[in-house]
């Protein structure tokens, strides 16, 4: 059973307002159950039911992420050490505009 949190994009510290692409490794659970259904909690009161979600978030700050994960069986793993991720968001890059001269 592979089950945890992997953050594909982007690579270095993400940006507010900046999309991120979350990854669940989740693919059988024990005993090769199937039909697995995921829950993904993102820590700013977003969630979805995505396997591979992308997000982002309008603020900077830190961000707990939760993952929770159930098979066709109704055995679910949810909300232990491992499933559970901690994302630095940092100031967006600023916004230039062109003046002219005075």
């Amino acid at each position: 059973n592979k089950f945890g949190i992997h953050i594909l994009e982007p690579t270095d510290l993400p940006k507010a307002k900046e999309l991120i692409q979350f990854s669940s490794a989740s693919t059988t659970f024990y005993g090769g159950a199937s039909g697995l259904s995921w829950a993904w909690d993102f820590g700013d009161s977003t969630a979805t039911s995505t396997q591979n979600p992308s997000h982002s978030y309008s603020t900077p700050g830190t961000y707990l992420v939760k993952l929770g994960v159930c098979d066709s069986s109704s055995y679910c793993c949810l909300d232990a050490k491992a499933r559970q991720k901690s994302v630095q968001i940092s100031l967006p890059f600023p916004e230039w505009k062109e003046i002219s001269p005075f």
